[in-house]
């Protein structure tokens, strides 16, 4: 039979049993605390996609574009702004970012009138959360008619 002592715990023959499921559970939590640290340490920050169309038409009226997030927080920090802007973009609303904690995955809508000439607009969003932060990208292309 093999013995293990721990310090400060006394082993006793009558009790051998005992002792043995002890250091089962003890060796069983603290591999369980450690991996579950392990994984803590090493959270993903935020991932984002933004979809929609890729042309928009002057006369068409406003488009809607869907932002896809992978966060761990229920509340990042989301900014979109239009750049490289010939056609005189600008966004009209931003939706609610509906969040499921199962996923860790939410998506946001946003509504962009397209502008008043011909041309095109790129909308860039910036996510941060707890974990990190990233940053995408779409461009759209304005035309006169469809």
């Amino acid at each position: 039979m093999i013995s293990v002592l721990l310090p400060g715990i006394a082993s006793q023959k009558n009790n051998g049993g005992a002792s043995k499921r002890f250091v089962v559970k003890f060796i069983a939590a603290f591999a369980f605390l450690f991996l579950a640290f392990q994984f803590n340490l090493q959270a993903q920050g935020p991932a984002a996609n933004i979809t929609g169309p890729l042309k928009a038409w002057l006369k068409g009226g406003r488009i809607s574009l869907v932002s896809h997030i992978a966060t761990s927080s229920a509340t990042p920090t989301i900014k979109y702004t239009i750049t490289q802007n010939t056609s005189g973009a600008n966004l009209v609303s931003t939706g609610q970012f509906v969040y499921d904690p199962a996923t860790g995955e939410g998506t946001q809508t946003i509504v962009i009138n397209p502008g008043i000439q011909k041309g095109s607009f790129n909308v860039q969003l910036n996510v941060t959360d707890p974990n990190g932060s990233c940053e995408s990208s779409k461009s759209v292309t304005v035309t006169a008619n469809k």
